[in-house]
């Protein structure tokens, strides 16, 4: 009867413990389950991050417009969208002067009629615009309002030579424009000297070109240039606009050679073969034969020209 106990009990803990077996198992396989697709949810979404690192970096962002430079020039000239009227062009000159002397900012005048360029300064950053509002092309003179500008000379290429003599009241400095660049030169002048800068005009094709007289940092005001075909001319009279120019810090003047139906409003025209001068002084434009500065120090400037 003992054995038979024993033999009972040996069987039951031997059942008890395939059971907790069996139990432990079927846990740990319900556990290893439910991993299952934990991991196969990490894989797609290593999957995904993969798939998103071979997108090509243009197309990231589609729909945007890319960064133009251009974008970031004012619309319009001055603060409250001001225009100027085409013959108050020597106003919008010299405010594009000033502000390309308050901090280098590039300036261009654009004619808001025919979206041409009429006038520019270089500088930095983008170009602040100003608009001037002409009906006309720059290359159309006769569409130029009645009365307003004269017709062209119309005159033969002849090789002609004014030559300039230096006095105590006239410097005369040759350059090769509009051939070569002449680089940026300082001037110390008494307030009653001219300076008369040589160009010759080529006798054939057509030349583009600026200069700017610059006033330095101990000068009082900016310089009048005056083209003229006479060495320490500084009259403006009978002049076509674009042959004059003062600003308060930069004097700059467009010229062009051997193109006489350019527009005078925007372009100094030179007849081809002649010899002109670039007199640059310390009168006024405005004050005729008053002075703008008193000494060689307030009277100091750059000139330079392409």
């Amino acid at each position: 009867m003992k054995k038979t106990k024993r033999s009972l009990h040996k069987w039951l803990l031997m059942g008890s413990v395939l059971l907790t077996t069996v139990l432990f198992f079927q846990n740990c396989g319900k556990g290893f389950t439910i991993e299952i697709p934990q991991q196969t949810e990490a894989v797609d979404s290593n999957s995904d991050l993969s798939d998103s690192d071979s997108v090509p970096n243009e197309d990231v962002g589609d729909g945007e417009t890319p960064f133009n430079e251009e974008d970031m020039e004012p619309s319009t000239g001055f603060p409250g969208g001001t225009q100027y009227s085409c013959s108050e062009l020597d106003r919008a000159k010299k405010e594009c002067a000033a502000i390309n002397s308050a901090d280098a900012t590039a300036c261009r005048i654009l004619n808001s009629t025919t979206g041409e360029e009429l006038y520019f300064l270089g500088g930095f950053g983008p170009a602040w615009v100003i608009k001037v509002n002409c009906p006309f092309a720059v290359n159309t003179p006769e569409e130029l309002p009645v009365n307003e500008v004269e017709d062209p000379p119309v005159l033969v290429p002849v090789a002609t030579s004014n030559k300039c003599v230096s006095s105590s009241k006239l410097t005369c400095v040759d350059t090769q424009l509009p051939l070569v660049p002449y680089g940026r030169v300082a001037y110390r002048p008494n307030p009653d000297m001219i300076y008369a800068f040589k160009i010759v005009a080529p006798l054939a094709g057509s030349k583009f070109g600026s200069v700017n007289a610059t006033r330095q940092v101990s000068s009082d005001s900016g310089k009048l240039i005056v083209v003229s075909e006479t060495p320490g001319d500084i009259s403006t009279a009978g002049k076509d606009s674009a042959c004059v120019a003062q600003g308060t810090e930069v004097s700059h003047l467009n010229y062009i050679t051997n193109a006489p139906s350019a527009n005078p409003w925007i372009y100094c025209r030179m007849v081809a073969g002649r010899t002109y001068y670039f007199n640059v002084s310390s009168y006024s434009k405005w004050n005729v034969g008053t002075q703008t500065c008193v000494s060689p120090s307030t009277c100091a400037f750059y000139f330079e020209g392409r």
